[in-house]
């Protein structure tokens, strides 16, 4: 039940921090402010991690090796996605969303999904040749969560895309 306790409350904190960040962040661009949340995030994901995760010190000298690994490949899909949300930022300020832009957008953004789902695939097959098959479906649900945080945070910020073009030709 501790243990419970324990990950909900260092999510909560981790969300309050993202949307802390988010109001301190208005008056610099979106990808400062993605960057920024992404950076408090991170400094805290890995002690999450070890919170919850209670590894023997065998486990624990073999798993973060391979840890820090995963975190490096998975910030460069990342910054794929971070570049994905500029993007769009940058089109829906301007107004300038095409459909032909819409496309790649949708398009990358399956990209990058793919690519995470791939790259949890070969990690899984590494984690578990050092941690008993429960850790690491620990590891993952611990790791989906805090993705999920981060994903609801954007959510919150990121606006649909306007219809405007679309409504103005069917109705003059």
């Amino acid at each position: 039940m501790k243990r419970r306790y324990t990950m909900a409350s260092t999510v909560l904190a981790l969300f309050l921090v993202a949307v802390c960040s988010s109001v301190y962040a208005q008056q610099v661009t979106i990808r400062d402010e993605i960057e920024l949340t992404r950076s408090v995030i991170n400094t805290q994901r890995k002690a999450i991690v070890a919170a919850n995760m209670d590894l023997t010190d065998t486990e624990s000298a073999a798993f973060w090796p391979i840890y820090n690994e995963y975190k490096a490949d998975k910030t460069k899909i990342g910054d794929r996605h971070v570049d994905l949300i500029t993007s769009y930022a940058d089109s829906y300020v301007t107004d300038s969303l095409s459909d032909d832009k819409a496309k790649d957008l949708i398009k990358e953004y399956f990209s990058i999904q793919k690519d995470l789902v791939d790259l949890k695939e070969k990690y899984l097959k590494r984690f578990e040749k050092v941690l008993p098959a429960k850790k690491v479906m620990r590891f993952y649900q611990i790791d989906n969560k805090l993705d999920a945080v981060v994903n609801a945070a954007l959510a919150r910020d990121i606006p649909l895309a306007e219809l405007r073009d679309i409504i103005d030709k069917e109705f003059y």
